[in-house]
């Protein structure tokens, strides 16, 4: 994109004033996302409130990126005011046509159908995670795995503060922002006998930044092509902005879900180049998928069996990482902590990320049909074969959208050359179907298995249209009753963060 297609979001966004805009933003974003009411001083479009979240016309992921723009260019003392529903969706729209002359511009149009897979795939990426409103799960997840044995100790030495502190802090800030945009200094968060003004301080400082420094930080990550809205955003790094109102140093928190991201899965950014973390993290994250299934199997037919190893003539290999089995069908389920690449989720011409990705997920495919195969063969010694179905299952931390007539058909093929080139039998693919699955999407669908059988849920999964949905997606659509049923996870979770909460 030239700079000429920026100048009229640039333009428009000059006149309204910092402070009071990014306020809009956020009680946009705290409607969309929690049905918070907004401020009385706010005139919002009546048939805006009315309408379907589909049909509102203001997404999350656009809340995201003209939070940066404003950041970048409205300035301090500017007269417009958009607490208007006028100059809020004047804006709004302004940024939808610049996506508009984006995708429409010549010099790209080609470059989006050329590249239609890595567009898919960032798409995915830039929407469906806030299609999901973030819950006491994610918060449970998080807490669980970076509070293990194996990871506390790292957490404790890179952030100064344990596993039980970190929540606690977490939350009690964003109970500060429910009710307030900006928070004078200093900022307090009042549990006294469990947190000193030392933590919260050490809290704030990791995860805020000044407004002028926030700002350069944008500019240096700004696109002005066709990657336009899947540039880095800064704000996922420091969710709380410290700015200048009325002569008083204020904190702000124009997307107060960026917090709670921030504490929980943003954790991994801190810690992931420390020494040990490699060798303490897979672990962590197995142990977890193993609470999991003992939570969801609880009082029902299913039962699960954790990693062992066995022997293939003299050589020691490792079983499947956990197996969940009943009367009707077995599934093998290995665990991957792999991120997908920043690359990979952003980049529209840049392929090589995207494919290294795909060729890593194809990989632990393959590793599990082989894994099986052994097992087929009688190798395992906790488990025998038998003549119920088999489904191997990819359980990843992070939501890889691996979903999609575009993304699953790539991953089948490489996983079918891989199988052919280690001398194995492609037609495993149809014998075994595997699926990918977030350990997200896991809590339920493990869940709806232990109510309804193993065997209906993978079977109806794998027919001709829903092998290309999510699990979530799936689970929810066909067992809506059977995730109404579940029943939380962990209930004395929340004792070990705080017996108050």
């Amino acid at each position: 994109m030239t700079y000429q297609l920026y100048k009229p979001l640039r333009n428009h966004l000059r006149q309204y004033p910092l402070f009071q805009s990014l306020a809009v933003i956020r009680a946009y974003a705290q409607y969309l996302q929690y049905n918070q009411p907004f401020p009385q001083d706010m005139k919002v479009n009546p048939a805006f409130l009315t309408a379907s979240k589909a049909e509102k016309g203001v997404y999350e992921w656009e809340l995201e990126l003209l939070t940066r723009q404003i950041i970048l260019n409205s300035p301090n003392d500017a007269k417009r005011d958009m607490r208007t529903w006028e100059h809020f969706s004047s804006a709004v729209n302004k940024l939808k046509q610049l996506e508009n002359s984006i995708a429409g511009n010549p010099a790209y149009r080609s470059l989006f159908k050329e590249n239609i897979l890595q567009e898919i795939f960032r798409m995915s990426h830039r929407q469906f995670h806030w299609q999901q409103q973030p819950n006491t799960d994610d918060l449970m997840r998080y807490f669980k795995i970076f509070g293990s044995t194996e990871l506390e100790p790292i957490l404790v030495r890179e952030l100064g503060l344990n596993a039980r502190q970190l929540y606690m802090l977490g939350l009690g800030v964003i109970a500060l922002y429910l009710d307030n945009f900006g928070i004078n200094e200093p900022v307090q968060v009042d549990m006294k006998g469990i947190l000193d003004q030392e933590h919260v301080d050490r809290f704030i400082g990791r995860f805020s930044i000044g407004i002028d420094d926030l700002r350069e930080n944008i500019k240096e990550t700004q696109s002005y092509d066709q990657d336009f809205a899947y540039t880095m955003n800064p704000l996922l790094v420091n969710p709380l902005i410290w700015i200048t109102e009325n002569g008083r140093r204020v904190l702000i928190a124009p997307i107060p879900t960026y917090v709670l991201r921030r504490f929980t899965e943003g954790i991994y950014y801190e810690i992931c180049n420390s020494e040990g973390f490699s060798d303490a993290f897979g672990p962590s994250f197995q142990n977890y998928v193993g609470e999991v299934l003992s939570a969801t199997t609880r009082d029902s037919a299913a039962s699960f069996l954790e990693e062992e190893t066995y022997k293939v003539g003299k050589i020691r290999k490792d079983s499947v990482d956990w197996i969940m089995k009943d009367d009707t069908a077995t599934l093998f389920i290995e665990c991957k902590t792999k991120k997908v690449r920043y690359e990979a989720k952003v980049a529209l011409t840049d392929t090589v990320a995207l494919n290294k990705d795909l060729e890593k997920m194809a990989d632990s495919v393959v590793q599990v049909y082989k894994t099986l195969v052994d097992a087929l063969n009688g190798h395992y010694n906790h488990w025998q074969p038998d003549d119920r179905p088999i489904y191997p299952m990819i359980v990843n931390l992070e939501e890889w959208f691996a979903f999609g007539d575009g993304i699953v058909p790539v991953i089948d093929e490489r996983v079918r050359i891989k199988l052919i080139e280690a001398g194995m039998n492609p037609e495993l693919l149809a014998q075994h179907p595997y699926s990918i699955c977030s350990v997200k999407d896991l809590e339920y669908s493990a869940s709806v298995m232990a109510q309804v059988g193993i065997l209906e849920y993978m079977q109806l999964k794998n027919d001709e249209e829903h092998r290309y949905w999510s699990h979530g997606s799936y689970a929810s659509s066909n067992f809506y009753q059977q995730m109404k049923n579940r029943q939380d996870l962990f209930p004395d979770a929340w004792t070990a963060i705080h017996p108050g909460l």
